[in-house]
């Protein structure tokens, strides 16, 4: 109920997958569109915070990781 009217897709605990089911569908556009700028996702789960998810994507070097991370931001 904040000023601008966000809300979180759920209030699940850490790592849930019926957390991970009700946003299935935005979090697979995120990794399709992450992929078609080379950075390839390797895992997704919902995070500790209401609504939240940790993406992780592939190893690479410090400066391609810096990149990439900007990129996903």
């Amino acid at each position: 109920s904040d000023a601008q009217g966000w809300h979180p897709v759920d209030s699940s605990t850490y790592a849930s997958v019926d957390s991970f089911d009700r946003a299935s569908r935005l979090l697979n556009e995120i990794a399709e569109a992450l992929e078609k700028q080379d950075i390839h996702v390797e895992m997704m789960h919902a995070e500790s915070g209401a609504g939240q998810f940790e993406v992780v994507w592939k190893y690479r070097t410090c400066l391609a990781a810096a990149d990439a991370h900007m990129v996903a931001k």
